[in-house]
């Protein structure tokens, strides 16, 4: 809902938003409400709050879109590619965006679906062989898997032979998600190929050794 503003509806809203932060005054009531709503216990839930109560009651509804257009990545759409933000305004959006899109991205996300997958990431130590995955929820609760080589591929096997099954059996409409899922097909050929050709240059370097 926050990025589904056109063009149009962006510089009006860029307008009075632009107005209200002339103000360091009016900039600190927005970080303060911001960092008062985030740090309180009913954060994450509280974000709609934030974004259709509290921001918009202080600084008006077309700056606070504008705000949260800004923090969730309104600017990467292609069609905004020649919208032009005022020097003078560039840091503090800028601080918005640092401090607070990944907040807002993750709020989003647990209201949606607290129990689903936020990010996943890797350890690996040198000394042995065990390879350490760390699996966020969006709820924040992380759990760790330690697993070897072996049990690590079985794992990405299982996954990706289970999702095969999904689409065999019409479990998911592939159509549906045909952009995301192509573009994902193809990193996967990529990383794939790229463990088959280190398989394959370490064997003939073996041999010839």
């Amino acid at each position: 809902m926050e990025r589904n503003l056109s063009y149009d509806e962006v510089v009006e809203c860029y307008s009075e938003f632009s107005s209200f932060i002339e103000s360091d005054f009016n900039k600190q009531l927005v970080i303060n409400t911001i960092d008062n709503c985030i740090n309180s216990k009913a954060w994450p839930q509280s974000y709609y709050n934030l974004r259709d109560e509290y921001l918009p009651d202080i600084m008006g509804e077309n700056a606070s879109k504008f705000l949260f257009w800004f923090a969730l990545g309104g600017l990467l759409d292609e069609q905004f590619d020649g919208f032009a933000i005022n020097d003078s305004h560039g840091t503090f959006l800028k601080f918005l965006m640092y401090n607070y899109s990944e907040q807002f991205l993750r709020a989003k996300q647990f209201n949606i679906n607290p129990l689903g997958f936020y990010q996943i990431s890797f350890t690996h130590s040198m000394d042995n062989e065990m390879l350490s995955t760390y699996i966020t929820r969006n709820d924040s609760e992380q759990f760790l898997l330690k697993q070897n080589v072996k049990d690590f591929s079985n794992m990405l096997t299982e996954a990706l032979r289970y999702f095969s099954l999904l689409f065999m059996n019409k479990a998911v409409d592939p159509l549906q998600y045909k952009d995301i899922l192509l573009e994902n097909i193809e990193q996967m050929k990529v990383f794939l190929e790229y463990v088959e050709n280190t398989i394959s240059i370490e064997e003939t370097l073996d041999v010839n050794e």
